[in-house]
Parts: C-alpha cells; sequence; structure tokens
C-alpha cells in the first residue's frame, strides 16, 4: 500500500485535530463555505490531519461526516495516533467511546460521550484503514505530527499488509535492538517499584525507561509522522493517563524545505492562557501563535478542541478552545494564506 500520497494542486483547507467535536468542525465548515456550496465552486479541497476522534462528544459522527467529504471526492485526511490506537485496537485514555464504556475524567466525572456500536466500529475501522500516513505536492507536505524524510522514505518502500502489520514489522525489528543493548531488562528493573499510572504519586526520571521508550519511537517510521519525535525529558510528567519520560521535540526547528502543515501539538490561542506543566511547555515558546514556526516552513493548526471536555467539565463559555483550519493557495500561485479559527479570520505572514 502507498502510505505517502499525492495532493492535489487545488487550493487546499487543511483542518487541524476535531477530537470529536462535532459542533465544532460544523461551524467552521460553515464559516469556509463547504455549507453553502462557495467553497466547492472555488474549486477548494479539504484535507484532514488526523485524530479526528476520542475526547470530543461524537467521534462517531465526525468519521461519518468526514468519510462522507471523503467519498465525494473533496477532501483527504492523514491517519493520526488516535485512529492508530483504534486500528490496534488499544485502549487509551479518551477513546473509551469506541470500546463501548464509559470512562471517568481526572476530576471524577463522566466524559460526556456517545458510545459507538459494534456496526459503527466496523464501520470506522474500515476508513481508518483507507487513511495514508502522508500527502505532498511540490510545495506542501502533510501529516498528522511530523515530516521526518528518513522515515518518509522507508514507508515509501514499506514490508507488505496493512497498517497495523507495518507498524509490528518495525516493532519486532526493534524489539530486538532493545534486547540487544539491554534495555528491557534495566527498564523492568527500574519501573517495578513504581505504579506509572498513579498521577498522585511522582516517581523518578527512569532514565532506562525513556531510554527505551525512545528507540521504539523513532525507530518506527509509522509512530514518527503519527507521533512526532522525542528525547529524554529533564524530569518525568504525567499525560495521557500515565508518567512519561520522554518530551516532544520541536524538529522544526531544523526542518528546511517545502512547508509542512501537521496538527498534534495542541497549540494555544492567547485566550487560553499560559500552558499547564506539561510536555508542550516550551514547545511552542518562541512561536507566535498564528505565524509559522522555525524558519518558517512548518505549521501546526492543532489549536487544542480537544481541551473542550475539560472546558465543558468546569463550565467555561464560550469555549477557549479552537478547531483551526490553514487556507492555502493552489499549487504555484502566490496568493496569501489565512488561519480560520471558527468564525474568525487571521492573517499568516508566508515567507519563500
Amino acid at each position: 500500500m502507498n502510505w505517502i500520497r499525492p495532493l492535489p494542486s487545488n487550493p487546499l483547507d487543511v483542518i487541524g485535530d476535531v477530537h470529536g467535536e462535532i459542533q465544532a468542525l460544523e461551524e467552521l465548515l460553515g464559516a469556509l463555505g463547504w455549507t453553502d456550496g462557495s467553497a466547492q465552486a472555488q474549486g477548494r479541497r479539504l484535507v484532514f490531519v488526523g485524530d479526528l476522534v476520542d475526547r470530543g462528544p461524537d467521534s462517531v459522527r465526525v468519521v461519518d461526516r468526514i468519510a462522507g467529504l471523503v467519498e465525494q471526492g473533496l477532501a483527504q485526511v492523514t491517519l493520526g495516533n488516535h485512529e492508530l490506537n483504534l486500528l490496534r485496537q488499544e485502549q487509551k485514555s479518551g477513546n473509551h467511546w469506541f470500546f463501548g464504556l464509559e470512562e471517568q475524567t481526572r476530576e471524577g466525572q463522566l466524559f460526556d460521550s456517545r458510545l459507538a456500536s459494534s456496526t459503527e466500529r466496523s464501520r470506522i475501522l474500515d476508513f481508518f484503514k483507507t487513511l495514508p500516513l502522508g500527502l505532498e505536492r511540490s510545495d506542501l507536505r502533510i501529516a498528522h505530527a511530523c515530516w521526518d524524510p528518513s522515515s518518509v522514505e522507508r514507508l515509501r518502500h514499506p514490508p507488505d499488509g496493512d497498517i497495523c502489520a507495518v507498524v509490528e514489522h518495525w516493532d519486532r525489528q526493534t524489539d530486538q535492538q532493545i534486547r540487544a543493548a539491554g534495555l528491557s531488562h534495566k527498564a523492568h528493573l527500574e519501573s517495578a517499584p513504581y505504579d506509572l499510572r498513579d498521577p498522585q504519586y511522582t516517581p523518578p526520571l527512569l532514565k532506562n525507561v525513556g531510554k527505551e521508550e525512545l528507540m521504539r519511537q523513532s525507530g518506527n517510521p509509522v509512530r514518527v509522522l503519527t507521533s512526532g519525535t522525542e528525547k529524554l525529558a529533564n524530569q518525568p510528567f504525567f499525560a495521557a493517563g500515565r508518567w512519561r519520560m520522554l518530551r516532544r521535540v520541536p524538529w522544526w526547528d531544523h526542518y528546511e524545505g517545502p512547508l509542512v502543515v501537521m496538527g498534534h501539538y495542541w497549540r494555544r490561542t492567547p485566550a487560553m492562557g499560559p500552558p499547564p506543566p506539561s510536555q508542550e511547555r516550551g514547545i511552542f515558546e518562541h512561536e507566535h501563535p498564528f505565524a509559522p514556526m522555525g524558519a518558517g516552513h512548518a505549521f501546526c493548526v492543532d489549536y487544542s478542541v480537544g481541551r473542550r471536555y475539560a472546558e465543558r467539565l468546569h463550565g467555561l463559555s464560550p469555549f477557549q478552545a479552537q478547531l483551526g483550519a490553514l487556507r492555502l493557495p493552489a499549487e504555484g500561485e502566490k496568493h496569501p494564506v489565512t488561519l480560520q479559527l471558527g468564525t474568525q479570520g487571521h492573517a499568516v505572514e508566508m515567507h519563500g
């Protein structure tokens, strides 16, 4: 299967992580002209950067809505880490809805999410199995979390099989390297005294655990494109249900090439205030929230709409977390780039 596919030359609306927020999706599609037909009349196409699901109130409707746009030839979607978790049948924080389970938030309240039926689960998985890991044309590249050239090249010549088989192929290779380095045993002994899923007790930085996790992440090109690149953290932090020993790397600081648009990184608007103490602290420290990142060759279009579940719990209104879209000109044209957050537009200054 071809995991890196071409983008059309049309002007594009690239939409960030939706995370089950159907109302935000419909509002943004309306603001972009996809409800009244004006976007279609302009020859525009939609691209979704992945993480369509989890945390929000209705992931089923979100997937059905976007799958319908794909079927009409109006949209493309890249696979995100949340879709990959479901394809691999991995229960993670926030994806309880898919397995027909209720789940409590850290505050002890239930997530208000529609639970999927068995028929809906099959339909969703069938759609996810069709999704590529990257999209490209001469002036633009799109992936969920990272465009790493060496990982992309490995994905152009992958082993046979569906995405789960491809992940498992490279995981087996990495496991062999981890065992050869003696890391498995060291990490097991190091982590044995601690419950890494207990948010109430902070463990020390477990360096062998971190090194093992780093090898699993960096050695698998599917994981790199869907979750990004990482390094050993200075101290552990609790995120997505467990203590983490790795922190994300702003890979765009050293990237040179055509513009990359991605999601994944929970960018914040000024209205959201400073970030909480998590792995995102500092990753956008020197970046304007509405500007390209690094040397100007990358743009994160994820404005943390997945945090709306927490805003609901605390009765915040109106929502501060937003669903965003980057509006890009057709290939070879030099029209202005704009950022659409909900119903508000922002100019984006692009260079090169």
